[in-house]
């Protein structure tokens, strides 16, 4: 490089300071001040004015304008002030065309004691006066236009001690129903003011001095929790929203992030929740929404790992969204539904991620749901649910679901002053091996039919039935082919349930007297090993079908109708082959007086019997058969020795039991059938070989299957049909029809067709 000369040295010297000067003026042109020697503000442009980037000098009282060079100034720039220079700043006058404050704006600008927040800012970024210790008023402009503050804006300063900050509800800086802010939170508990209509964006995020329960004052006008809202807290347990029953719509993130949050209870009023709300909630136990309806976003329960019971209600859709890819096992799940279903969106969601499940429906369960729950082991329902799950319409009998179903919970409504429960079927529940029932008054009929499996059962904690003290009624096979009734058989003589005889078995007594207060003998429930008389008591209503069943060494049985004191009975139903196989030698009736029976009558007539099942004794051991027919109430039960040519049911008689001249073999050729009987039963009459004539009365609707099958039938006399349904009634003989249909307008057709004459028209 050549040596410079003296005055070429001047030359370049004097360009470099000409250079320097001019960088001077570009750096004022482009970042600008106000022309002060020693005080002065630094701004910079942007699109829709200035913002203020910082202030050199010594003053304490600082005016920031409202215009530089003609532009407004709309702006505080992230750390304008943030400058341990200007610690000694004891006032800022903010311009009225501010719009927003930066992030760490005025931050430890430890002198500072008030501040105005013109009605045009809408935004406090987050820190603006963090650490500004001096500082108790904060006030706002009429007219305000404040939209958000952002996290720790106020943090550690004095504001929360001024008594003149009329803004401030439980520290928390509500303006026109918004919270934008709260400060200096802290403590075990905390409780939102009722008068927040929205909780604003980031208003308690990363708050890290709330330690345990936030909950919201009653009367709460709470509708709007924002995004943000409650994310990042840490220390928080409980967040409890119930008494917020205004409360619609929870935004994005609101509760992210809240690693010590273990149980959050929403309303009912609830409607949508936000994309990722409660993601990363590590700890999250409990999930209560309260009956709500609500609109899931994605991936709402994100890294929720420990989430193990949750309720909901109503028509909820879009779980399987809410539990995202990285959803947890789900151990407990409490699935409480007032409104709508069970739906298929709820079952994908919880099915293979659940190991107990829990349903409180007050609905009904959308077909093939349960089938979803392939490692189910635990369902607990209430008693009003229970008859609308029915394993027809719910479960496909060839899917994996329920296959570890092993305990069943069915609560009633302690309130309600019956409830009953009737499961129809037992695919679902097959496997079944524990049964608690809880606040249960009536258990319908064949409700826990053959669920082999059941070995335990428990009524109301006790696993002694007897001790079931509240149960009032047990229907016929409730518990049939059970092993935990089967269990009951070998330990026991007797075994009772409320009103029910569920077995008996007799060892060495010559009779069998069943206790007073005893309504139903259960199906197949009387095993005799010698001769006995078993005296039924008057509170007997109903015998199940093949009650006494089990007589295989045909010992001779009487069985006593034991009538009121006024000779009465209360027995209605009797079910199929009730005593069919039982040897019953001879019936008979008493009355008892005291502890005295005395006797009735030969003949029975019991008027209370309405309904009779088919072939309840055998006919062929039945010694007081002698007369033509034996009849229970206004039915006809059995028939015999018919030797005539016409027979003639009693006029009187309005049902003809199933099977009950079955297999006659009598010359009977002309049957009449009275105006009175309105039901003959299946079967009534198979075995008239010899009838060619049949006399139906006018009032007979309902005709059984093969009632009148195996006979040289070719005449039908009817007077006043509508329409008859002859379903296979006429199997052979002079009708070759399965099914025959006599309308009244049409028996001059099947006449023909039939080859039958009906007569009467």
């Amino acid at each position: 490089m050549p040596k410079l000369n003296k005055k070429e040295k001047i030359i370049i010297s004097v360009s470099v300071s000409v250079a320097a000067v001019a960088l001077v003026f570009v750096f004022l042109a482009v970042f600008g001040v106000l022309k002060s020697r020693n005080n002065y503000f630094l701004f910079k442009r942007v699109d829709n004015g200035y913002v203020v980037t910082g202030f050199v000098g010594d003053k304490k009282d600082l005016f920031i304008p409202s215009s530089y060079k003609g532009q407004n100034v709309v702006g505080i720039a992230d750390s304008a002030f943030f400058d341990s220079k200007l610690r000694d700043v004891q006032s800022i006058t903010l311009p009225s065309t501010l719009e927003f404050i930066g992030e760490n704006s005025f931050r430890d600008l430890w002198s500072l004691k008030s501040i105005h927040i013109p009605s045009s800012v809408i935004s406090i970024g987050a820190r603006a006066f963090m650490n500004c210790v001096s500082l108790d008023s904060v006030s706002f402009g009429d007219d305000y236009l404040l939209q958000s503050i952002s996290p720790n804006a106020f943090f550690n300063t004095d504001i929360v001690n001024n008594p003149n900050m009329e803004l401030l509800v439980n520290n928390i800086l509500i303006i026109d129903g918004v919270a934008i802010t709260g400060f200096n939170l802290s403590g075990l508990s905390f409780t939102i003011p009722k008068q927040i209509v929205v909780l604003g964006a980031d208003v308690f995020y990363s708050n890290q001095k709330l330690s345990a329960n936030i909950s919201v004052q009653q009367d709460s006008l709470l509708r709007y929790i924002s995004d943000f809202a409650f994310s990042n807290m840490f220390y928080v347990n409980s967040i409890d929203l119930s008494n917020a029953n205004q409360l619609v719509q929870v935004g994005k993130s609101a509760f992210e992030r809240n690693s010590d949050l273990q149980n959050l209870v929403f309303p009912s009023s609830l409607k949508k929740v936000g994309d990722f709300a409660c993601a990363y909630c590590v700890d999250l136990f409990s999930l209560n929404f309260n009956y709500a309806v609500v609109d899931f976003g994605k991936n709402v329960f994100d890294y929720c790992q420990t989430v193990t019971n949750i309720s909901v209600a109503g028509n909820c859709t879009n779980f399987e969204q809410a539990f995202g890819t990285a959803a947890p096992l789900l151990r407990n799940i409490n699935l409480k539904i007032t409104t709508g279903t069970l739906s298929l969106d709820m079952a994908e969601a919880f099915g293979n991620k659940t190991t107990n499940l829990t349903l409180d429906l007050s609905a009904s369960v959308q077909p093939f749901a349960l089938k979803y729950f392939s490692i189910l082991s635990s369902l607990v329902i209430p008693a009003n649910a229970v008859n609308d799950i029915d394993p027809s319409i719910v479960i496909n009998s060839n899917s994996a679901g329920n296959n570890r179903l092993f305990s069943l919970t069915i609560f009633g409504d302690p309130s309600s002053e019956s409830e009953s429960i009737s499961i129809r079927g037992y695919n679902v529940f097959k496997n079944v091996e524990k049964l608690r029932l809880n606040n249960i008054d009536i258990i319908e009929d064949y409700s826990f039919a053959n669920i082999y499996n059941l070995k335990y059962v428990w009524f109301d904690g006790n696993y002694d039935h007897s001790l079931a003290n509240d149960l009032d009624f047990v229907g016929i096979g409730s518990f049939i082919n059970t092993s935990w009734l089967n269990s009951l058989k070998t330990d026991e003589d007797m075994v009772v349930l409320a009103n029910t005889l569920l077995f008996l078995q007799q060892f060495s007594d010559d009779q069998i007297v069943i206790p007073d207060g005893i309504e139903i003998i259960d199906i197949d429930s009387i095993y005799l090993n010698r001769n006995s008389t078993i005296y039924l008591p008057n509170s007997l209503i109903f015998v199940g079908a093949q009650a006494i069943s089990n007589n295989t060494n045909k010992f001779d049985v009487e069985l006593v109708f034991v009538l009121s004191d006024d000779g009465f009975s209360h027995i209605q139903d009797i079910g199929d082959f009730a005593f069919f196989n039982a040897n019953v030698k001879n019936i008979s009736t008493l009355r008892k007086n005291g502890n005295d029976f005395i006797a009735m009558h030969d003949s029975l007539i019991l008027d209370s019997i309405v309904n009779v099942g088919q072939s309840i004794f055998d006919l062929d051991n039945f010694v007081n058969a002698n007369d033509e027919f034996i009849i229970f109430g206004s039915t006809v039960l059995l028939g015999a020795n018919l030797k005539k040519d016409t027979f003639v049911v009693p006029n009187g008689i309005r049902v003809v039991a199933d099977f009950a001249f079955v297999n006659q073999n009598n010359s009977i050729k002309f049957l009449i059938i009275p105006n009175s009987v309105v039901v003959v039963g299946d079967s009534a009459f198979v075995g008239f070989n010899n009838l060619a004539k049949l006399d139906i009365g006018t009032n007979v609707s309902n005709i059984g299957e093969s009632a009148f099958c195996i006979t040289d039938l070719t005449q039908i006399v009817v007077r006043v049909y509508q329409v008859l349904d002859f379903s296979v009634i006429f199997e052979s003989g002079g009708l070759l029809r399965n099914e025959v249909f006599v309308p009244a307008d049409l028996c001059q057709i099947y006449q023909s067709v039939y080859n039958v004459k009906f007569i009467g028209f």
